[in-house]
């Protein structure tokens, strides 16, 4: 799904609240608590983004992006590729990959030029 259909499709208000509202939020924090904990100390990226905790997450399409983006905002974590996967896009330059303040700073800049609340 490209940018603009994702947001015709998620954007109802502004995306004031998330596609099925108090579910995806038990949802969402039932299945970070468990990637959490499956991960571990597990240093590789790739290996942490894979577990299936994670994956579901992702699953969960644009129900979970403004959950995300509150991750971000509120406890920075590795949700850049969650995100790069449900929104297609990639709103971080080179210029500041693996500096994961500055990589969150500019996905919650990138979802309030996009209309996105959270």
């Amino acid at each position: 799904m490209q940018i603009d259909q994702l947001e015709s499709h998620v954007l109802p208000n502004a995306m004031s609240a998330p596609p099925g509202g108090d579910a995806s939020v038990v949802k969402f924090a039932r299945l970070r608590d468990e990637w959490r904990r499956q991960r571990r100390h597990e240093p590789s990226t790739i290996k942490s983004v894979m577990l299936p905790a994670y994956q579901s997450i992702i699953g969960m399409g644009p129900a979970a992006v403004p959950l995300l983006l509150r991750e971000l905002e509120s406890n920075l974590d590795n949700w850049f590729w969650a995100l790069k996967a449900i929104t297609e896009a990639d709103p971080v330059p080179e210029s500041i990959r693996g500096d994961g303040a500055a990589m969150a700073q500019a996905w919650l800049a990138w979802a309030k030029q996009h209309g996105y609340r959270w």
